[in-house]
């Protein structure tokens, strides 16, 4: 389906720039957000030169209100309306939650959970007026069971496949529809900074964000709410919803503690 305006959040880096890509391709104009404006005006660039495209650009911090209020304000004075968000935006550190600072873990609520909140109800009223529309929230595998050492990041994803859940039945019979897309590890940045050491897994459980983008796109065309990318994440998502809760957080232990060890 090609999307008419893709108001895309952490839209600079890994994923959040396939995204951009693969929407680009089809002929969808972009509204982007991310801290960096140096970086975001050399993705609208490149945007623009490959795709012949009209790209919007907004630095903004998600994780504070008036960041969250720009992108408002700059929609209105420009009569924006999309028809697709992307609220990809997201943070996530490994270690032990007792030596984690408060900034760092409040940060990642607040951009993992509260900005993804508000921003879907600051435009879920665009496309209820307009009849159609469709928003799209980044989850994870890590949601699927709680994950020790990466305690606050796999919380934060419990909420959002909720969240999608719940509102995906309230927007029943509006035109406008909710997914979450929930991939496994992948090579992108964000991993590097969730794991500045490594982090070891074997080559089955990676994918690509080409992978994820392509996924995600078609499981909203199939009209599917939670979306699992990769056969070996459909088969955790089977496991950890018939294992005892705390054999399956032994589980998520026994993986996210190599990251942790290498912490130290």
């Amino acid at each position: 389906m090609k999307y008419e305006l893709v108001l895309i959040t952490g839209a600079s880096g890994g994923l959040g720039t396939e995204f951009c890509n693969q929407l680009a391709a089809s002929g969808s104009d972009l509204i982007l957000t991310d801290l960096s404006s140096s970086s975001l005006k050399n993705l609208q660039s490149d945007l623009e030169k490959k795709y012949k495209i009209q790209v919007h650009t907004i630095p903004a911090d998600l994780s504070i209100s008036e960041g969250r209020d720009k992108i408002v304000s700059y929609l209105s004075k420009k009569k924006l309306k999309p028809d697709l968000l992307i609220n990809n935006a997201g943070l996530g550190y490994i270690g032990d939650f007792a030596n984690e600072p408060e900034s760092s873990f409040l940060t990642t609520i607040r951009v993992n959970v509260e900005a993804l909140t508000a921003m879907t109800r600051k435009i879920l009223p665009i496309m209820l007026a307009n009849g159609k529309g469709r928003i799209l929230n980044l989850a994870s595998t890590a949601s699927f069971q709680p994950v020790p050492y990466f305690t606050i990041y796999a919380a934060s994803k419990v909420f959002v496949l909720y969240f999608t859940d719940g509102l995906s039945y309230e927007l029943k019979g509006t035109g406008v529809s909710i997914h979450a897309v929930s991939p496994g590890p992948i090579r992108t940045p964000f991993f590097g900074k969730a794991f500045p050491k490594g982090f070891r897994s074997p080559d089955l459980f990676w994918l690509t964000p080409t992978k994820v983008v392509k996924t995600a796109l078609a499981g909203m065309d199939r009209g599917k709410t939670i979306i699992v990318v990769g056969w070996v994440n459909h088969i955790q998502q089977i496991l950890t919803s018939i294992l005892p809760r705390r054999m399956a957080a032994w589980i998520g232990s026994m993986v996210f503690s190599i990251g942790k060890k290498r912490e130290n």
